[in-house]
């Protein structure tokens, strides 16, 4: 190949509204209202109507959004949240600055999304050592959805608050449903590179329970619903009125640039031959958002040299479970087989709105001529 592939071409993503993003910050400039505004309010009441819910509170990053999704359950201290192991770090760092416990739990073998299976033993792990689980936290990790109807039995069985953390899902579904509509409350990043993406960091949490979107919006502005009276402890987590406006700008196109990643990741499923890699499956009764495309490779520090050699940009999400990391070394004598298999193995193709076809095809043909297969 002599053309480059680059992972995710952000440059060439915000150029193509680079004229309305112009008119964006020329109306904050204008109105000098910078927080908390009517921009804010209006991007806070589209995407609750993609996601179909009556509520959604913006917050300044996805982290924020987890950790104060669980503050305004207003659970019991150090009650136990279930986690992938195999996941972002925030997913668990949001449980430990709600002041809650994170218990961790492995992905399924085939889908990199929590095993629902695995979870009551879990819970009961868990118990023994003075930690009660009340709630579950269902990564739709990638892009692809938590198996949500079991995960639902599971918690429904026991009593659980069943969540979601849709920081890779914007416009995921599934059996019909937004990823954000499923549980109780959802989480949101628009960190730059999510398939909605700021210019800055940003998140919010998507819920129909009214009361809870209440807290949370008191949560975020310092523990305040009325000026100078603080109800609560709260923290300063507000997204400002110019990534507001910005997201409502790229909201406009989420619809098509999911339908062009799903073209894509067709397109990889159906044209990548190479006995050395493993393709992630595309299931009938969830529609994935394709934030990511993770292939599974053992060979996976040659094939991405491989890549590299002919131009094409790949990157590996996540090479370190969370049971793993230095900061929850607490955990690190636990052992979570198919959450370190997929982070031994799991590679990220190029994935974007922005690709070509014959960008497509190069990284197709790159991986078949692999190892001269």
């Amino acid at each position: 190949m002599n053309f480059r592939v680059p992972f995710l071409d952000l440059q060439a993503i915000n150029q193509r509204d680079g004229e309305k993003f112009q008119a964006v910050l020329d109306s904050v400039l204008k109105s000098g209202r910078v927080l908390l505004g009517p921009l804010v309010e209006q991007f806070e009441m589209e995407f609750a109507s993609v996601v179909g819910v009556s509520d959604f509170v913006a917050v300044g990053s996805g982290l924020d959004a987890i950790t104060l999704m669980l503050r305004a359950l207003e659970l019991p201290e150090k009650s136990g949240v279930i986690v992938p192991a195999n996941s972002f770090v925030a997913s668990a760092l949001g449980v430990v600055l709600a002041g809650h416990v994170p218990v961790l739990a492995d992905v399924c073998e085939e889908v990199p999304v929590l095993d629902p299976d695995r979870i009551e033993e879990r819970a009961n792990w868990a118990r023994g050592e003075g930690i009660i689980v009340r709630a579950v936290l269902g990564v739709h990790l990638y892009g692809a959805v938590a198996l949500w109807d079991r995960l639902s039995q599971v918690s429904d069985r026991n009593e659980w608050i069943l969540l979601e953390d849709a920081a890779q899902a914007h416009g995921a579904s599934w059996r019909g449903r937004r990823a954000g509509s499923l549980g109780y409350a959802a989480a949101f990043s628009f960190y730059p590179g999510k398939n909605l993406g700021a210019l800055s960091d940003g998140g919010g949490v998507s819920t129909s329970n009214q009361e809870l979107a209440h807290r949370i919006r008191r949560f975020r502005n310092y523990g305040s619903s009325r000026k100078y009276i603080h109800e609560v402890k709260g923290i300063n987590s507000r997204l400002d009125e110019l990534q507001a406006g910005l997201l409502s700008v790229k909201l406009s196109r989420l619809s098509d640039d999911n339908a062009r990643r799903r073209e894509i990741a067709t397109r990889y499923v159906a044209g990548i031959r190479n006995r050395f890699v493993k393709l992630p499956s595309i299931e009938a009764e969830t529609e994935s958002s394709w934030h990511i495309f993770p292939l599974r490779v053992h060979l996976r520090q040659e094939l991405q040299e491989h890549l590299s050699s002919n131009g094409i940009e790949s990157l590996i999400h996540y090479p370190v479970p969370i049971h793993r990391q230095p900061c929850f070394s607490e955990s690190s004598a636990l052992s979570f087989p198919h959450s370190e298999s997929w982070c031994a193995t799991e590679l990220s193709l190029p994935m974007s709105p922005v690709m070509t076809d014959e960008q497509v095809d190069g990284v197709i043909d790159a991986i078949n001529a692999f190892r001269g297969l």
